[in-house]
């Protein structure tokens, strides 16, 4: 009687260890997998997709995460459109244009001013090193954040711009655009 009792404690303990070794390979599997979907997302794979089919919890996150990688990808796309968008119209404008973060880095210039100042690429570069023009850095650095907004007449070399600055407070950034009136300048004085 009792080995019998130990014999059936034994079957029921190794019983109920194969099935904890069965769920626990049924749950892994799963997680597994929704680690490397994860894993995917973070290295902006926005196309990938978990194909679990359960009906449980872990299916119920499956389709969860699906529909936010579907999201993400959606508003990535749409970003990209807006981005691309953005700047075919900023190149296309005539006038020289550059936004100057306010440690003095150039984010972002125009097609007009690389052509202007002779730049294939001043992003991430010092304004004064790609503008090396006294009287527009003084006038730059400056520039009164408070007002907002300032037109004046720069020359450089032998070019006359209007330029207008204006701040952009909630980026901390400085837009500058120079709009060439040489011509307009040589003709007045011309006239004289």
């Amino acid at each position: 009687l009792k080995n019998s009792f130990f014999i059936s404690v034994f079957y029921m303990i190794l019983i109920a260890l194969i099935l904890a070794f069965i769920l626990s390979k049924l749950m892994a599997k799963p997680i597994k997998e929704i680690a490397k979907f994860t894993q995917f997302l973070a290295q902006k794979k926005f196309d990938a997709r978990l194909n679990l089919s359960s009906k449980t919890e872990i299916g119920d996150l499956s389709i969860g995460l699906n529909k936010m990688a579907n999201e993400i990808e959606t508003l990535i796309s749409t970003l990209n459109s807006e981005r691309n968008e953005l700047n075919t119209i900023i190149n296309t404008i005539q006038e020289g244009l550059v936004v100057i973060a306010q440690d003095g880095k150039i984010v972002l210039a125009n097609l007009s001013f690389m052509k202007l100042f002779q730049q294939k690429d001043p992003i991430k570069r010092y304004f004064w090193e790609v503008i090396s023009n006294q009287n527009f850095n003084e006038l730059l650095k400056n520039f009164n954040k408070n007002d907002l907004f300032l037109s004046e007449e720069v020359k450089i070399e032998d070019q006359y711009f209007i330029v207008n600055i204006s701040y952009i407070p909630e980026s901390a950034e400085t837009i500058s655009i120079f709009h060439n009136i040489t011509e307009a300048k040589l003709l007045e004085e011309t006239k004289r």
